[in-house]
């Protein structure tokens, strides 16, 4: 698919697989290009899983999608992520949104981006963040992650890194 003409107001999707009401690095990304998007005089909307304990409907320009929990990850820390997200849902907000273009921050984080890249009908942007620690268990479980990963890499219309080792990880993996 090609890119839509960014000088042109766009409906514009952006995607965070952790709990948008919890401080963190790719929170608080999404939260500021979703303003500076705003400012340009872009439409945004952020898809986020519903925090944990969260009743009642989701914060202005924010849609909540499924549900999270807390998940151990390799570098010894807890993320809550998305989890158990209806998929005729997820089909109906894209159907009603109607999105130009969605971006995903995490697009390997599981499972709301990889749900929502294998139901997009725009261009998709996909931002890595995060590069997993350099050990056996890590290069073991990116052993088996690899076939998924390279499926969603492929549905990218482009690819972005906040680092150069997300970069590196990109390109190492794109190049297999």
């Amino acid at each position: 698919m090609q890119m839509p003409d960014i000088r042109n107001r766009l409906k514009i999707g952006l995607v965070c697989p952790y709990d948008i009401l919890r401080a963190g690095g790719v929170q608080e990304h999404a939260l500021a290009q979703a303003e500076e998007l705003r400012k340009r005089g872009h439409t945004v909307k952020i898809l986020t899983p519903r925090p944990r304990g969260v009743r009642g409907d989701a914060p202005e320009g924010v849609i909540f999608v499924g549900n999270s929990a807390n998940i151990k990850v390799l570098t010894k820390t807890t993320m809550e992520v998305g989890i158990n997200i209806d998929n005729s849902l997820l089909d109906e907000i894209l159907s009603k949104e109607k999105f130009d273009l969605l971006h995903i921050h995490e697009p390997e984080v599981p499972i709301l981006g990889a749900q929502i890249i294998a139901r997009a009908k725009c261009p998709i942007v996909g931002t890595f963040h995060a590069v997993n620690p350099n050990t056996p268990m890590a290069r073991t479980l990116e052993g088996l992650r690899m076939p998924f990963s390279r499926t969603l890499f492929n549905k990218l219309t482009a690819m972005t890194a906040v680092s150069d080792a997300a970069a590196g990880f990109v390109r190492e993996h794109m190049s297999k």
